[in-house]
């Protein structure tokens, strides 16, 4: 099965990027490789915890990268995960780091399922968040009405607004296929679908060193044992676990004293 799912996953992979022939995915690595780039300190506040993984550091570093160094051109990225990956924090991230970076002059970021976008007016919204930014989540129902609205919108030299795309491959994989022209709007792809569970664990792990409350060694065994009770993969909940771990340990501290900073496996409970 999983091995099913994987070659799934990367057939729709290759659908995606074929469907961007005329964009310049090519581009963000080629010059992403012509000089090494670190992210500033406060974009690493927000996308330093993904860096260790392998399998995405790459793409977030070429993204922040290529649309710092390029301002004349499409800033919309695409988050790609599986069927229950929880991908949104991760776009609230890029976000964030944008506004960090001056990239958006509006730190106000918005959120909509495809679905209660479906049946929005689309363009007021974006009229009233110009200067910042709106995730879409579960893009890949989107309406091909919707998608033309879209494509009307962010391809507008006056436009002020980066849009961030996340959901399932496949379906983002077949909207794109179906919609070639859009894919000259939305340049950057994050391959979220690549993490692994493992990958999971290591990002909670950063996340709560980045807050200050590294895990202990015993604590560590409590956090794996609650990614047990969500889905597979899903950033969202485990990062939500994450900082209600942190919370209970800063009142812990609050109460006792204490000043370590640390995360405990009563913590996880």
């Amino acid at each position: 099965m999983a091995e099913e799912a994987e070659r799934q996953a990367e057939e729709a992979r290759k659908a995606l990027e074929a469907a961007k022939q005329t964009s310049t995915v090519e581009n963000v690595s080629s010059a992403a490789t012509g000089g090494a780039f670190t992210l500033p300190v406060g974009v690493e506040q927000y996308l330093g915890k993904y860096l260790t993984i392998h399998a995405i550091s790459d793409q977030i570093i070429n993204t922040m990268k290529y649309v710092s160094e390029n301002p004349s051109e499409p800033r919309n990225i695409v988050v790609l995960g599986q069927y229950g990956f929880g991908t949104t924090t991760i776009a609230e991230d890029f976000a964030r780091s944008f506004y960090a970076m001056g990239i958006c002059r509006n730190k106000t970021i918005a959120k909509i399922k495809a679905g209660a976008l479906n049946r929005a007016n689309i363009s007021d919204a974006i009229g009233k968040l110009q200067g910042g930014c709106l995730v879409i989540e579960n893009a890949g129902v989107i309406s091909h009405e919707k998608l033309e609205e879209i494509y009307r919108i962010v391809s507008d030299p006056a436009n002020d607004v980066i849009i961030i795309m996340t959901g399932q491959i496949d379906m983002l994989s077949k909207i794109f296929k179906d919609n070639v022209k859009i894919s000259t709007q939305f340049k950057h792809l994050v391959q979220v679908h690549r993490i692994t569970d493992m990958d999971v664990f290591e990002i909670a792990k950063n996340h709560a060193g980045r807050l200050g409350y590294p895990c202990e060694e015993g604590s560590e065994n409590n956090l794996r044992r609650r990614m047990q009770e969500v889905e597979s993969g899903n950033l969202d909940r485990v990062l939500k676990i994450v900082d209600n771990a942190v919370s209970k340990a800063h009142n812990r501290e609050m109460t006792t004293g204490e000043q370590e900073h640390r995360l405990v496996s009563s913590d996880f409970e």
